[in-house]
């Protein structure tokens, strides 16, 4: 009895977790009590008197006048989102300051097992550290590529010492992809790739016949790694490129009729 009882509080707890978790497309700004709803910090190393701020954006100042020896760790962690599928995420980001990419940065990650980064399973999507130019805002996109009931998306700043970088971040906008494709134009635009994942050389195809279409690699921090262009028919052999193995992104344009974008893995 005590088992099933157990068992019964645990599916509540799940359930009442999901009928909780925000539901994609989601949106914040941070201007309203609904839009910093739920957004949580958590400290996990050396406190300094900066830490994340919330006021019309999230920001976060750096250590004023630490010791050497210390390192802030400080996390913003967003409410249970409700990731049906994967989701292109897009935002504002300003920096300004100077210190060396070691001693301070700031890190996009995502989790689902808890909130709370010592007991989640945070992995890192992005990083938004160094981003320019400086003293202005930045627009950034990047491809969440796990589904979660419960998911929560996570800004992790890191500083050593005394270094100084600040961060501003605005404008958070988490869109769900229909499938795997990303953004529909004119027309809609499937793609099918096999094997995948891949080691050497895959088989791109698609449902329609496309004319000189562009075809972008791009890696988990949203950066382009590999372009292949004046793409025509209805297929192409995608070859790896000597990449590192990793998960990363498809895109494949054509002019403004179609464009579409897949998730593929490199062994």
């Amino acid at each position: 009895m005590k088992i099933i009882f157990l068992i019964s509080i645990q599916i509540a707890l799940c359930l009442t977790l999901f009928a909780q978790a925000k539901q994609l497309p989601y949106y914040s700004g941070f201007d309203t009590p609904a839009e910093k709803e739920g957004w949580t910090e958590y400290r996990t190393g050396d406190l300094s008197s900066f830490s994340w701020n919330i006021t019309g954006s999230i920001s976060h100042d750096y250590n004023v006048g630490g010791n050497a020896t210390d390192t802030v760790i400080d996390w913003m962690v967003s409410p249970p989102i409700y990731f049906h599928t994967t989701a292109f995420a897009s935002m504002k980001v300003s920096t300004y300051g100077f210190s060396s990419p070691t001693p301070d940065n700031c890190e996009v990650y995502f989790g689902t097992e808890n909130q709370d980064p010592e007991k989640g399973d945070f992995k890192l999507v992005a990083n938004l550290s160094y981003m320019g130019p400086q003293f202005q805002w930045n627009d950034t996109t990047f491809v969440i590529p796990f589904t979660a009931d419960s998911g929560y998306l996570a800004f992790k700043y890191k500083t050593i010492g005394g270094a100084w970088m600040t961060y501003t971040i605005d404008s958070i906008s988490l869109n769900a992809t229909v499938g795997q494709t990303e953004l529909n134009l004119n027309e809609d635009l499937e793609v099918e790739i096999f094997p995948n994942p891949f080691q050497n050389q895959t088989l791109v195809k698609f449902n329609k016949t496309l004319q000189n279409a562009t075809a972008t690699l791009i890696d988990i921090y949203g950066k382009p790694v590999f372009q292949q262009i004046n793409i025509s028919g209805n297929s192409f052999n995608l070859k790896s490129q000597n990449l590192s193995s990793g998960i990363y992104f498809l895109k494949v344009v054509e002019s403004e009729k179609f464009s579409a974008t897949s998730t593929i893995k490199i062994l």
